[in-house]
């Protein structure tokens, strides 16, 4: 999943949802702020879900990685740049982004969106309707998706929130 600021709320009810994690291995929420002290809300979040006897259990596959614009940081830079250059997927010891078993949802401003759908489309995600499985992103104003799968595959390999 994938947003800027305060676009970290649509998201913020997925993450302690344990149906998220029966439909993902894998959830990584990354949230991009200007300063660290933005980003205290996704952290807490992410940490109270881990840590939550119920969503705890299902939820051994979230990642949380910030990213900030305006301040020294480990992931400091737009999510989009760290994309295109691989950082961010390289820190997180992933491999780049697979439309045949990855979905992205993106919130944030207009241009973020614009940006963001992008660089998903970059790595193959492609932009469809959100009650099908065809398609692999998902932003407030779009869904973008990748290729349809199959009936028999239930569960993907990784959801990406960007924040």
């Amino acid at each position: 999943m994938f947003s800027t600021g305060t676009g970290f709320a649509p998201f913020a009810r997925l993450i302690p949802d344990p149906e998220t994690y029966e439909k993902f291995e894998e959830v990584i929420v990354t949230h991009t702020c200007r300063e660290v002290a933005e980003s205290t809300y996704g952290q807490e979040l992410v940490a109270s879900v881990k840590n939550d006897p119920l969503c705890g259990k299902f939820a051994g596959g979230l990642r949380f990685c910030e990213t900030i614009t305006r301040e020294d940081y480990p992931h400091m830079g737009r999510i989009t740049e760290l994309m295109k250059s691989d950082k961010v997927l390289d820190d997180l010891g992933v491999s780049p982004i697979c439309p045949e078993i990855e979905r992205g949802m993106i919130c944030g401003s207009m241009d973020m969106l614009k940006d963001t759908k992008a660089a998903l489309e970059g790595f193959g995600l492609v932009e469809g309707p959100t009650t099908t499985r065809t398609h692999s992103l998902l932003s407030v104003h779009l869904w973008i998706e990748g290729p349809k799968i199959g009936p028999t595959e239930n569960r993907l390999s990784k959801s990406w929130i960007m924040i």
